[in-house]
């Protein structure tokens, strides 16, 4: 360890915030922040939210304050305030210690991957596993010179803006497509059709043809966990590899062709969100819709119709939430020519490509975060003094 870095604990250079308000007794307008308002390493959190939405207590927290999102840590929610406001008990609110670590740095450390591991390790309950501010406080850490917090703070601070422009690049792009269908179907004046009239929609086992006799190697299977995985957002959906058998015993064993558009049918978030278009044949379990291609449709056409109605007005309420299949099939389509299809699927696919490539930037920059702030806490890295001339 290098001369003025010494071993202590989180609780050393921190207190917690224990003091409880009621939001009645507060300003309307004061700003809330609750455990939905922050993004996954994001140092920013979702400004928006007023003491007036909530009933129950909350708990009070100054400019430079760092949240700590307690519930389910693993989720990595963990920011820092810029303006004081309120937020749910589900944070903990961290305030350093003057004089001996800077807000930015203890942002980096409550963020950096092994203080987060080690609240996942010790977090207690299974189904909502929380991380007690004694747990926290009693992480072991590793606190360099306030001159030497300060250079870190810089390097890794640029990599979170770096990060944020990825993600708001991402938001931009997805913007743009979304504006671009929404004005595309409403002056479309093709004549309308209702799907199930030029297309086949079909739920879990009568898709198209069976497995049996036809196929006796492994196939892809489908599933809903592979529609709503976070590092799966966009792109093709991720499939399984299971023997012919298998998928029988479990879905009938009915094969979706290429060009297959499949959505779940439960969750009204999901069903407006996390539309794919499948690129191999396949098979799907029964919690999903498919809409199989024709000749009349185009593939990236009929996703791009997804995407614009809404298919959240479809769902059923009950004890499993579903989608209406008899309704989808009523929904009216325009059927322009297959080439004004092609058109709009191609644009529409570039953008969707470019929203990928976003995202995949944005996690490449997460990884060297980690690593980097890794290396940095270690105190076996030293960044030169010289380095504050840059920064000045």
């Amino acid at each position: 360890m290098r001369e003025g870095w010494r071993e202590t604990t989180l609780g050393d250079v921190f207190q917690i915030e224990r003091e409880r308000r009621d939001p009645r007794q507060l300003p309307p307008s004061t700003p809330y922040v609750g455990l939905e308002h922050l993004v996954p390493m994001s140092p920013t959190p979702s400004w928006g939210a007023i003491a007036a939405s909530v009933s129950s207590s909350v708990t009070p927290f100054r400019a430079d304050d760092i949240l700590f999102g307690r519930l389910r840590p693993y989720l990595r929610k963990v920011a820092i305030a810029s303006k004081p406001g309120v937020c749910s008990p589900e944070l903990l609110v961290l305030r350093g210690a003057p004089n001996k670590i800077l807000p930015g740095y203890l942002y980096a450390l409550v963020s950096s991957a092994a203080v987060l591991e080690r609240c996942v390790a010790v977090s207690a309950g299974s189904r909502m596993p929380r991380t007690s501010a004694s747990d926290l406080a009693a992480v072991p850490v590793l606190l360099p010179p306030l001159g030497e917090q300060r250079r870190i703070v810089d390097l890794i601070g640029a990599v979170d803006e770096a990060i944020q422009a990825a993600e708001q690049a991402r938001g931009r792009a997805g913007s743009a497509r979304a504006n671009l269908i929404r004005d595309w179907f409403a002056s479309a004046d093709a004549l309308p059709k209702s799907l199930g009239e030029v297309t086949s929609v079909l739920q879990g086992s009568p898709l198209v043809k069976t497995l049996q006799g036809q196929q006796s190697g492994p196939v892809p299977w489908y599933k809903i966990a592979d529609m709503t995985r976070p590092g799966n957002e966009f792109g093709y959906t991720r499939a399984e590899t299971m023997v012919a058998s298998e998928v029988i015993a479990r879905n009938n064993g009915n094969i979706l062709p290429r060009g297959t558009i499949v959505f779940p049918r439960v969750g009204a978030a999901v069903l407006t969100e996390k539309k794919r278009i499948l690129d191999t044949a396949g098979a799907c379990d029964e919690n999903h819709l498919a809409i199989a291609p024709s000749d009349s449709l185009v593939p990236g056409y009929t996703l791009a119709f997804f995407e614009n109605f809404p298919l959240a007005s479809l769902v059923q309420s009950g004890a499993v939430p579903s989608l209406n299949q008899g309704l989808v099939r009523q929904i009216p389509i325009p059927i322009p020519p297959v080439p004004e299809q092609v058109e709009l699927a191609e644009v529409t696919m570039a953008m969707r490509e470019s929203e990928r490539e976003l995202t995949c930037c944005k996690l490449a920059l997460a990884i060297l975060r980690s690593a980097l702030l890794s290396e940095l806490l270690s105190g076996d890295h030293e960044i030169p003094a010289s380095y504050d001339a840059v920064m000045g």
